[in-house]
């Protein structure tokens, strides 16, 4: 690791330490602030704000407030409800959080990527965050060009698994100096473990699960012509490959047609079994469009990487004759507890590019449609991530036509329950969901607002170029107070 990278994780890990205000004013940041109005904590320290709702929030020394007396033995040991709140992450370059995970000891991972590490670019981004809301670390990995993560999953010993790709030659992960898809194993405590790059020139993955044995399935697209991936059959196949629990590569599959086609989500059901979702553009292959200039695909893949189905989905399929003009995206897909598999996703015409539908069907576990439906309006344009609630119902994340974050929950026919909007009057979005098991819901994405829901963390002097990074537990109805 370059001293460059070394510098910003050593600044990264230094905010997440509680410090008096005279060791903060020392290392040029501004000095711990705490304020209570009407039962809200705002604390500010060394660019990081914590904006807690409700009671319970942190006490001097940066633990977690105390909590009620034990219940006696003879009692049941209740799920503790944890309160609302929302922590924003800001640099004066542009910061994202891609996606969210539960830890087993109820801590928030969320990944992505920060601007703030110049002259390189880019560098891929782990936070871990308590189940208060408190910063228990970050940091940043990569080289001298641009590195990102899109995706993690928690592996059964606690491990954080995260992927996306890197540009860089040198530091955590080095590539080919193309675009090179990377897994990496990092300890619950952010060391990295290791680090693998896999394809040619033009690759990335967009989506990593977990199997049960701990092997790790990353799914997203290949442009290669060589590597350790499949020649791609068209311009750009979809792919999906198995890695090991050491990092080693097991197998890498491609599959698609002529045209381009991507897998954006992948999951792995009880029985072992892949499923993944994206988009397909080619007219033959493992999953030809049906209608339309884009379909999403669901594909269930099986443990060998052997196709087991593929299919493609269009507006059709939820009520919209789009003709062939549609353009439809899957984003997420998740398996339900009765096995039935759930998608999120978006759907235009192309004419209107600017007008989305958010979509969502559900799909027997052989892949036969039960429902197809598309949800739109002030509050709803598209939805970026999907998770199935222990009662079998749906919770969405993605962005209104508002230009506001969204959450929704589904119901299991498919009829919406409720959908909230968060941010304020610049641009914000939630790309990632995840449920807690006391049914709180956490959403990960970005804000560029200087005002609303999320504390503003930018640069007086930024004009909100650039956003920030935003990761909100919210109530089991959706809310943020």
């Amino acid at each position: 690791m370059d001293d460059r990278i070394a510098a910003q994780q050593a600044e990264w890990q230094a905010s997440a330490q509680p410090v008096t205000g005279q060791e903060a004013l020392r290392r040029g940041a501004p000095a711990v602030a705490l304020a209570v109005v009407s039962g809200v904590a705002l604390v500010a320290a060394v660019g990081v704000i914590v904006y807690l709702l409700g009671r319970g929030g942190p006490v001097a020394g940066g633990g977690p407030a105390p909590g009620p007396a034990s219940p006696s033995a003879s009692q049941p040991t209740p799920t503790p409800t944890v309160p609302p709140w929302a922590v924003v992450y800001g640099s004066s370059l542009g910061d994202g959080f891609n996606s969210v995970a539960l830890a087993p000891d109820g801590s928030v991972i969320a990944v992505g990527d920060t601007g703030s590490s110049e002259p390189s670019g880019g560098d891929a981004l782990v936070v871990k965050i308590r189940p208060d809301g408190s910063l228990a670390w970050a940091k940043t990995y990569g080289g001298s060009h641009v590195d990102l993560f899109n995706a993690v999953a928690i592996a059964p010993d606690g491990g954080i698994i995260a992927a996306g790709w890197t540009m860089s030659a040198d530091g955590d992960f080095p590539g080919s100096g193309g675009q090179n898809a990377v897994v990496a194993r990092i300890d619950p405590d952010g060391s990295l473990a290791w680090a693998r790059t896999s394809g040619g020139s033009g690759d990335g993955f967009t989506s990593v699960a977990v199997a049960s044995d701990g092997s790790i399935i990353a799914a997203g697209n290949t442009q290669s012509a060589g590597g350790d991936f499949p020649v791609a059959k068209g311009d750009q196949d979809a792919v999906l490959a198995k890695i090991n629990p050491d990092g080693s590569l097991a197998w890498a599959r491609a599959y698609g047609g002529s045209g381009a086609d991507q897998f954006d989500s992948v999951t792995v059901g009880p029985d072992g079994g892949i499923v993944a979702a994206g988009y397909t553009g080619s007219t033959n292959g493992d999953f030809p469009i049906t209608e339309g200039v884009n379909d999403g695909v669901v594909a269930r893949i099986d443990p060998d990487g052997s196709l087991a189905w593929g299919k493609a989905y269009g507006g059709l399929d939820w009520g919209k004759d789009y003709g062939d003009r549609g353009v439809d995206y899957f984003n997420s897909v998740a398996v339900a507890p009765d096995g039935s598999v759930v998608v999120g996703g978006l759907s235009m015409l192309l004419d209107e590019a600017s007008k989305t539908d958010a979509v969502m069907i559900r799909l027997s576990a052989d892949g036969g449609l039960v429902w197809g439906k598309t949800y739109s309006g002030s509050d709803v344009s598209g939805f970026y991530s999907v998770a199935v609630a222990s009662d079998g119902n749906i919770l969405a994340a993605g962005g209104s036509d508002g230009g506001d974050a969204l959450v929704a929950k589904i119901d299991t026919d498919g009829s919406l329950a409720w959908a909230r909007t968060y941010g304020g009057s610049g641009g914000d979005g939630f790309s990632s969901i995840a449920v807690a098991p006391d049914g709180g819901i956490i959403a990960a994405g970005t804000t560029n607002s200087p005002d609303g829901d999320f504390p503003d963390t930018h640069d007086a002097d930024s004009e909100y170029l650039y956003s920030d990074a935003v990761v909100a537990r919210l109530t089991a109805d959706g809310s943020l107070t």
